[in-house]
């Protein structure tokens, strides 16, 4: 008996859809967690005021990782 797991054209696009959404769910975690820590360093380059450049990135980076 021979068994092949990617017979059919449907279970190569399930597999491909499956690990391309799970890096997805990788970088995006990773980028939310990188995004929390530029938050909380104090200090850094001033961008506005009292808004740090690193804020500024954090900021962004959370905004990209939710959307």
């Amino acid at each position: 008996m021979r068994v092949s797991h990617f017979q059919t054209p449907e279970d190569t696009r399930f597999i491909t859809t499956l690990v391309n959404r799970a890096v997805l769910a990788f970088l995006a975690g990773a980028i939310g967690l990188l995004s929390v820590g530029l938050i909380a360093i104090e200090g850094g380059p001033p961008f506005t005021g009292q808004t740090s450049l690193f804020r500024v990135f954090g900021y962004f980076g959370l905004f990209c990782a939710t959307a």
